[in-house]
């Protein structure tokens, strides 16, 4: 049994395609078997092609066409009413109730509509750096569950060809059915079609949308070997392609190709055009071999969701994809024509005259204004690692578990990130696998025992030991400008307070401004308490500077953009040092 085999669904391997009239006989003097109406169409013929007729169920010109245009047989071609049909029968005929695939993000939102309406898991593996796939992490996140595996070469919403020689090692290290979705190959990148007989597991998905300039005809097509073809078209509908569809997708590759390519190249022109002038003026530009771009807005410019709506509102529309992994504060600008291009850059650059515009400022405490390794992190050190010697356990933890927990999304509360930590050590499990404690655990005796150590640690001399990171003048410089300034802090009020005591800093923070762990019940990474030291100050556009994957989160949910210090977590601006953020907020 090969690997197809073991992934079919056995309610799609047991299932006997659908017969249609057309399927069995291609031609006739005079067709009267499929209740079609044998007097003619009421618009008439367009072009020769007969619209009283259904169209051929097998869209054998078309696929003889495609077959010569990726030389391959037409046995190894599926066409599909738009790439999103081949991936919904991909899913229907692998993935069920119990199943998972696997999205490599950022990437196309499609495909886990599609398995949750069949009832699998949507697994999301992140990209590398450099927006290729992880295998690592794809392994990791795999399981004899797993059924497919989605890949997108050249990557969208980025732009970036994934290495061939990547997919070849992912098709040989699973034993899922891989989906390389080539619906931008013709701009760039190395095509796996070429692979379809040699792995079993390969499915190379492909689309007219795109490079070919027609998405009005909905023509997209999968390209495989013939055992998963089958398997695909005993659940295709019988006419899935229209007739007017499938003759026009037919003339585009018989007499359209150097078109397409001629196309190809004044886009390309048109794109470099567009980066060299965004860059002009500071933009991030991502590199790009498609018919978009993806961009981040300069340090000191109004975050990529605002200036999106401000360019919607002159009437351009570009793609915000601020939500999406590893991307936050970009949009997309899909290349236009040349008049097109040029009002796009000269409307971008009326926002950017505007500034930013944030009107208060919320920071985060630890990691942010104040050094906390040498206080509540050796807290947290010393706490767990006396729990272990007490306790006989064969442990100890440094400041890398540390870092590891805190870049958890819901790990922000130290007490929380001890007690995570001494129970992963005790059960043997990976950090980055940990879920936020419930309150029954937070009420339990180990939970009481390790936060009572980690106080008497902390306020018996640890609290001490905490350097400013920012300067005076930071503060002076915000208050000049006009922003309000308020405080985020998981701390609690009196820890807090002191901290602002410790360090001069009490004039800068209205006290209706700091919300500590005594003022709002719920933490971050819930928006709430952002959502609170806004509404205390009267803030419409605050931001908010943090350091770790909570804060992040919180940001994200109430819609407020952040800054992050350091590397730890993608924020929508990163710097350095907390003082950079008068690039940002200016």
């Amino acid at each position: 049994m090969g690997k197809i085999d073991r992934l079919v669904r056995k309610e799609v391997a047991q299932l006997a395609p659908y017969t249609c009239a057309r399927d069995l006989y291609k031609s006739a003097g005079a067709f009267m078997d499929a209740n079609e109406n044998s007097f003619g169409g009421s618009v008439g013929p367009v072009e020769e092609i007969d619209l009283s007729r259904y169209p051929d169920s097998d869209q054998n010109e078309l696929r003889d066409e495609i077959a010569k245009y990726a030389r391959v047989k037409r046995g190894n071609i599926l066409v599909g009413n738009g790439s999103d049909e081949i991936i919904d029968l991909c899913v229907r005929s692998f993935v069920g109730r119990g199943d998972s695939i696997i999205s490599l993000e950022p990437g196309y939102s499609m495909y886990g509509v599609c398995a949750k309406a069949e009832g699998g898991e949507v697994r999301q593996v992140g990209l590398d750096s450099g927006f290729q796939p992880d295998l690592g992490a794809i392994a990791a996140a795999s399981d004899g569950r797993t059924k497919i595996i989605f890949v997108v070469s050249p990557n969208s919403p980025v732009g970036v060809p994934v290495r061939k020689e990547l997919i070849v090692q992912l098709l040989e290290q699973t034993d899922a059915a891989v989906f390389v979705d080539e619906a931008y190959i013709e701009f760039g990148g190395d095509s796996c079609v070429d692979l379809v007989e040699k792995y079993e597991n390969l499915i190379v998905s492909r689309t007219f949308s795109k490079a070919w300039g027609l998405a009005g005809l909905r023509v997209g097509y999968a390209i495989s070997n013939e055992k998963i073809i089958s398997i695909l078209r005993r659940l295709k509908p019988p006419y899935n392609v229209n007739a007017l569809s499938g003759a026009l997708a037919t003339r585009a590759l018989r007499s359209g190709i150097l078109a397409m390519r001629g196309n190809l190249a004044r886009m390309r022109a048109e794109r470099e055009w567009l980066r060299k002038r965004l860059e002009g003026i500071g933009f991030d530009v991502f590199p790009s071999v498609c018919n978009f771009i993806l961009v981040r807005p300069p340090l000191g410019a109004m975050t990529a969701t605002r200036m999106q709506k401000e360019i919607a509102a002159a009437g351009l529309i570009v793609r915000d994809r601020s939500a999406m992994p590893m991307i936050p504060n970009t949009f997309r600008i899909t290349i236009g024509t040349p008049e097109q291009n040029r009002k796009l850059v000269e409307s971008i650059a009326k926002t950017l005259e505007n500034g930013a515009g944030f009107d208060c400022v919320l920071f985060d405490m630890d990691g942010v204004l104040v050094d906390v390794r040498g206080s509540y992190r050796r807290a947290i050190e010393e706490t767990a690692n006396r729990y272990f010697e007490k306790n006989s356990i064969a442990a100890r933890i440094g400041q890398q578990e540390i870092s590891a927990i805190k870049s958890v999304v819901g790990f922000n509360n130290d007490w929380d990130a001890t007690f995570a930590l001494v129970m992963a050590m005790k059960g043997g499990f990976k950090l980055e696998s940990a879920t936020p404690l419930s309150a029954e655990e937070k009420q339990g005796s180990l939970y009481a025992e390790l936060k009572g150590k980690f106080q008497e640690l902390y306020l018996g001399g640890l609290i001490k030991n905490e350097p400013a990171l920012v300067a005076r003048e930071t503060f002076g410089r915000l208050r000049g400008s006009g922003a309000k300034i308020g405080i985020v802090t998981g701390r609690p009020r009196a820890e807090a307070e002191y901290a602002l005591r410790n360090n001069g800093w009490e004039e800068f923070f209205p006290k209706e401004g700091i919300v500590s762990l005594d003022d709002c019940r719920e933490e971050k990474p819930s928006p709430a308490p952002l959502l609170l030291a806004a509404r205390r100050l009267g803030a419409s556009c605050p931001i908010y500077v943090g350091d770790t994957a909570s804060d992040v989160a919180a940001c994200r949910a109430a819609k407020i953009p952040c800054i992050i210090v350091g590397n730890a977590a993608r924020g929508d601006w990163n710097v350095e040092r907390t003082d950079e953020i008068a690039k940002v907020i200016r």
